[in-house]
């Protein structure tokens, strides 16, 4: 799961994603898009819908998702693939992130010299820390942050 934009990071809404197989077995993997802070997902959209499994999604410069993931292979286990799509293609052009919603990059900040205002911090996985305690990247005010 990743927060592509946040409102406290200067866009117009807080974007989740998630990408996880939409099936009762290993397949059909799908990215999920949550404006309501996960509480719902009603944008879906399978990036693969045959066999595949394990999947992990980022943020590329440019505003474009990016998703590697495993897909059956002819021979036997899986195929790594990494496909490139656009929030404009996975909600059917409904919404699309312009110049002012664009916060991808990653800051240097020494341990504890920034804090969140008003706001959480999150580890690399996703849970929320009270301050950074070890060097590593961590999400404040919506971007990414290297901490050394």
């Amino acid at each position: 799961m990743i927060r592509l934009t946040t409102i406290s990071g200067g866009s117009n809404k807080n974007r989740l994603l998630h990408s996880i197989p939409n099936a009762t077995s290993r397949r059909n993997v799908s990215v999920f898009l949550s404006t309501d802070e996960g509480k719902t997902w009603p944008v879906k959209k399978s990036i693969c819908p045959k066999g595949s499994a394990y999947s992990s999604l980022t943020v590329l410069p440019d505003g474009t998702i990016g998703c590697y993931y495993e897909e059956d292979g002819l021979v036997d286990g899986y195929e790594m693939r990494f496909v490139r799509f656009s929030l404009k293609w996975l909600t059917d052009g409904a919404d699309e992130i312009t110049g002012e919603d664009l916060q991808v990059g990653i800051l240097d900040v020494p341990v504890g010299s920034q804090t969140q205002e008003g706001g959480y911090i999150y580890d690399i996985q996703g849970r929320r820390v009270a301050q950074p305690t070890a060097a590593g990247v961590y999400i404040m005010n919506g971007k990414k942050v290297l901490v050394k």
